[in-house]
């Protein structure tokens, strides 16, 4: 005798194996997006970061002074005559925001996104005749958070240009 159907025993256990491969297919895509998204985000801050320690070590290097408020959210550099430019960083809940000022004529702003979760600080320490100024991005204290940010701490030495700039004067 020739079997010409399926009995409704084997239909079931198809579907159900099917259906045990498709939530696992599933599953695996959420965490795959999840995944995606996350390393976006770090490539993101990882590239701001960047770009943000260029420019700060360049405007420090060139800057003939820095002022940093009591707040530590806000630095002025003080470019050299006969340019007079200011340069000005603010720490913002989700920027640092870089604006180029010469007189009252804004001349260029940028900013560099950065992630609700982490903080940023602007200081100045002396030390002798050498001048530090800092920028911090930690991560804010979040109890729970699934992605960790590292610390980063961009460190640059002012007016060191025109230091050199003296020394091949004197030569």
């Amino acid at each position: 005798m020739k079997r010409r159907a399926f009995t409704l025993i084997e239909m079931t256990a198809v579907i159900a194996v099917s259906s045990a491969l498709l939530g696992v297919g599933v599953v695996m895509l959420i965490a795959l997006v999840k995944s995606e998204g996350s390393s976006r985000r770090h490539l993101e801050l990882s590239k701001n970061l960047s770009r943000l320690d260029d420019q700060f070590r360049a405007d420090a290097h060139a800057a003939a002074s820095a002022d940093v408020n009591a707040a530590g959210d806000a630095v002025e550099f003080a470019l050299p005559a006969p340019r007079k430019t200011l340069i000005r960083y603010r720490c913002l809940p989700r920027e640092i925001a870089r604006e180029e000022v010469e007189g009252e004529k804004t001349l260029r702003r940028e900013s560099y996104s950065l992630p609700e979760e982490v903080k940023s600080t602007l200081e100045k320490h002396s030390e002798g005749a050498i001048t530090l100024v800092i920028v911090r991005v930690e991560p804010k204290s979040t109890v729970g958070s699934k992605i960790r940010y590292p610390a980063t701490r961009i460190e640059a030495v002012l007016a060191k240009d025109l230091r050199f700039g003296q020394l091949e004067k004197e030569k």
